[in-house]
């Protein structure tokens, strides 16, 4: 009679539950796997054969039967070695070897052929999909036991090789259930942001831009501290919730990035090099995979020398932006991956860098200036919420470091902000104000009479996109939260428009 225990296979970044079907019947001697396998499934024959042998019971080869393993649903593609452990454990019951009921439990692990457990890709996602679907028991190689343990209301039994496991399910030595480990926020102790002398209105940028998560592009010559503000950003920005830690745990988890230790609620802050394929910026490959837009999701995405990308890169994110989701398509298949990400870029006004500065004299013809500023576009530019220019601050003009105390209250401000977001939203699915969509943007930006007609002056008078509208609304409400006003005033308003309507900027679009 057919044995059938459970395990499960990763599709992007979600798991899905496979059975491991085990049938043997009287013939020459020869294991069969089925169920759209790949290499290295196929490959997993021998090392079960060799791990069954070395843990101490007969492999399939001194039986002189004809073993068939079933990966089920069939229509999917099995991909990796974590179907090591199931085949060898579904074999060892099928030839009454060992005797235990697989009801309610999953089992996942890649085996040595000396029968110990290797670690292995997407325990995480396995595990969310395992409570969801009311299974008891995960059982993961020891080195992935922190990682599994992260979700509550499952029992997690991590083993360091076959025997352990079958010991276990015996009863002659019982594995103790894997304890959840407490969350960590770890922050640096040299916090950079300390030490960046004067630029109070990028200062202040900034932490508008943490507060509602917005995009935000800073132009401005070499030398003018853009890459230092960007990369000081992540000091500012608060710890993810739970909920956000493990939307982000899940994404690494996938692709084998985990830590391997508890779970992190430090935001991720991704920095690719301008010479970074489509492909690994946006996610795909000829086996879709999560790419840099999906590394940042609930962090920041941080492009350097942002007119250096390639052109195609540049546009395939304005998707993204907009909607907080991309859709990679290959022939393999179609995978949704989340991207919500805080968009945060660095460019110089032009090739020699010195274009538009009251000082330094600029090298380039005009022709250069323009065709390098139109390598960014317009509808990209359009995405962006903050624009501002960075100057470079004079040896003799700079002013004092931020100190201690005035980072802390940036920080508090932010935190606070942060909150009065997610209270407003609570019943809404949006966390902060860059994900208010235009359906309920009256809704959730209430605003004075004089604010109103203020905005709307300056709309019409510059000729904006109603998507800048909608921009300058949201940021205005970031900006009244970090007052913990209600109503957008025309001070929030004003600001609002200075921090997103940059003419030289615009220039290019």
């Amino acid at each position: 009679m057919p044995i059938r225990i459970f395990s499960a296979s990763i599709q992007g970044i979600d798991a899905q539950r496979i059975d491991v079907e085990v049938d043997s019947s009287p013939g020459l001697h020869n294991l069969t796997i089925v169920g759209l396998p790949d290499k290295a499934v196929e490959e997993s024959k021998d090392r079960i054969t060799a791990a069954i042998r070395n843990s101490g019971f007969l492999p399939p080869s001194a039986h002189h039967k004809k073993v068939i393993v079933n990966l089920a649903p069939a229509d999917i593609r099995k991909e990796g070695p974590s179907y090591d452990l199931p085949i060898a454990i579904a074999y060892l019951l099928e030839s009454r070897q060992i005797e235990f009921n697989p009801t309610g439990k999953i089992f996942v692990g890649e085996v040595s052929l000396d029968g110990s457990l290797k670690k292995i890709n997407g325990v995480l996602p396995i595990a969310i999909m395992a409570k969801e679907q009311g299974f008891e028991e995960l059982w993961v190689p020891h080195e992935n036991r922190n990682e599994a343990a992260i979700i509550d209301g499952l029992k997690v039994y991590a083993a360091k090789n076959l025997m352990e496991i079958i010991s276990h399910l015996d009863s002659t030595s019982p594995l103790p259930i894997v304890k959840k480990l407490p969350e960590k926020s770890i922050k640096s102790q040299n916090i950079s942001f300390l030490s960046i002398m004067g630029q109070a209105f990028a200062k202040r940028a900034l932490v508008v831009a943490a507060a509602g998560s917005h995009n935000i592009l800073m132009s401005g010559a070499p030398g003018s501290g853009k890459t230092i503000l960007a990369k000081s950003l992540q000091e500012l920005l608060p710890p993810m919730s739970f909920t956000e830690a493990v939307e982000v745990a899940k994404i690494y988890s996938s692709i084998g990035l985990f830590n391997g230790g508890s779970l992190s609620l430090e935001r991720p802050f991704r920095n690719p090099h301008h010479n970074t394929s489509a492909p690994a910026v946006i996610g795909g490959g000829s086996w879709p995979r999560p790419g840099e837009i999906s590394l940042a999701h609930r962090g920041v995405l941080f492009l350097d020398e942002l007119p250096e990308f390639p052109r195609n890169v540049l546009e395939s994110l304005r998707q993204p932006l907009e909607e907080g989701v991309v859709t990679v398509s290959r022939v393999s298949g179609s995978l949704l991956l989340p991207a919500k990400f805080m968009f945060v870029a660095a460019m110089n006004p032009c090739p020699c860098g010195n274009y538009g500065d009251e000082k330094a004299i600029c090298s380039c013809p005009p022709y250069n200036v323009i065709k390098y500023r139109k390598k960014v576009s317009g509808p990209l530019l359009d995405r962006i919420d903050v624009q501002i220019q960075v100057s470079r601050e004079k040896v003799d003009e700079q002013k004092i470091p931020t100190t201690q105390g005035d980072f802390q209250n940036m920080r508090d401000s932010i935190q606070n902000a942060r909150k009065i977001q997610a209270e407003r939203y609570r019943d809404s699915g949006i966390l902060t104000n860059s994900e208010i969509s235009f359906k309920n943007i009256d809704k959730f930006c209430q605003s004075t009479p004089e604010a109103s007609a203020l905005l709307k002056d300056v709309v019409n008078a510059k000729n904006l996109s109603f998507r800048t509208f909608h921009k300058i609304k949201k940021l205005s409400r970031t900006l009244a939260d970090l007052e913990g006003s209600e109503i957008v005033t025309e001070k929030n308003i004003a600001e609002a428009i200075n921090l997103r309507v940059n003419e030289k900027l615009f220039l290019a679009a």
